[in-house]
């Protein structure tokens, strides 16, 4: 059988304020002329023909169809608190929203068939809450909510502290010897 593994990434991105917006994520047209319709509101016809364009619900958080990397376009939460590089081949799951305005939770998966390998994926962000200043605290949650004892890496890239760690998943699977699934997961 082929090899399967699925890597389950859970990243609590809780940012105190938003982050940098500018206009050059506006869509260019053949004649280098700029314009600012968004993916959501164009034809699906006239987009690339991968998943995060194809699915509705996906491109409504399509900022361009400008691929940023190879195999990733620039994905905007629907509050604007975040931006975040998407893989073509992601899509939409759930949008999972609180009650609060300051809350926003996106889920996807992205299937790689060349490799065989599914990611699903879960961000939170909040923003202009006290209880997201306190890295002890939302590191306790974070563990607890990944069922993680361990310890967390700690980074600092552009003046943001940023807390990362991983745990290997086995499960049961007797048609398969590849038993087992990553979990990422981190603040910000």
């Amino acid at each position: 059988m082929k090899k399967i593994i699925y890597i389950c990434f859970s990243l609590l991105l809780a940012l105190t304020g938003g982050c940098s917006m500018n206009d050059n994520d506006k869509n260019t047209t053949n004649d280098n002329k700029t314009e600012a319709v968004k993916p959501k509101d164009m034809d699906p016809k006239d987009l690339p023909q991968v998943p995060a364009f194809q699915d509705e619900k996906t491109r409504e958080y399509m900022v361009s169809t400008k691929e940023e990397e190879p195999g990733y376009y620039l994905l905007e939460s629907k509050l604007k608190g975040f931006r975040m590089l998407f893989p073509e081949d992601g899509e939409y799951s759930s949008y999972l929203s609180s009650h609060d305005e300051n809350e926003e939770i996106i889920a996807f998966d992205s299937y790689k068939k060349t490799k065989n390998k599914m990611l699903n994926a879960q961000i939170e962000y909040y923003q202009g809450v006290t209880f997201i200043n306190n890295p002890e605290t939302m590191l306790d949650q974070i563990s607890s909510e990944n069922g993680y004892n361990g310890n967390f890496e700690k980074l600092e890239n552009e003046g943001k502290d940023i807390y990362i760690a991983h745990k290997k998943n086995n499960f049961e699977n007797d048609k398969n010897k590849y038993n087992f699934s990553y979990r990422y997961f981190g603040y910000i």
